[in-house]
């Protein structure tokens, strides 16, 4: 198991893992509200996006206008270099 995914061993950690791209990245909230509006624009109400690395989860919050399904790579093993 990688250093990354032993991580997610503590539940402590698990419930925190939401709270830091906004820490990462500056301007996060802006690029969520940015493509909250670009969804509004292009994405029929009754659509469905799939959003791939949705780890957190906090991109499923971008859009109450249509579904959103959610894929993470997280536990999909990486062969090493």
């Amino acid at each position: 198991m990688s250093d990354f995914l032993k991580g997610f061993e503590d539940p402590a950690a698990v419930a925190r893992y939401a709270e830091n791209p906004p820490r990462y990245m500056p301007g996060y909230a802006d690029v969520q509200r940015m493509a909250a509006v670009l969804l509004a624009e292009h994405v029929p109400e009754n659509g469905t996006i799939l959003v791939l690395g949705a780890g957190g989860g906090l991109e499923m919050k971008s859009s109450p206008r249509c579904s959103l399904a959610g894929a993470s790579s997280a536990s999909i093993p990486r062969p090493r270099c």
